[in-house]
């Protein structure tokens, strides 16, 4: 049976929240640019927004968690940000 380290299984589990994050911010932008095509106000808009929203909001909560690893710099920044 092949085993992994704890090293390679962390590393494959950041990899895939990287992957993840990367798929919800081009759904996020994909979703505003079509709703940006659309006439002012559009269903798509108010989709578009309230998705791109509840992510920074899912964003800002785990960067301000106390076990987030990233330098306090770096999380101020980000959550600045959202």
């Amino acid at each position: 049976m092949y085993q992994h380290s704890y090293a390679e299984v962390m590393e494959d589990d950041q990899a895939e929240a990287r992957r993840n994050e990367a798929y919800a911010l081009d759904h996020a932008y994909n979703l505003l640019m079509e709703a940006a095509a659309r006439p002012h106000p559009s269903v798509e808009g108010v989709k578009a927004l309230y998705f791109t929203r509840r992510l920074w909001m899912l964003f800002v909560t785990e960067l301000a968690a106390p076990d987030n690893a990233l330098p306090n710099d770096l999380k101020t920044r980000l959550i600045s940000i959202g």
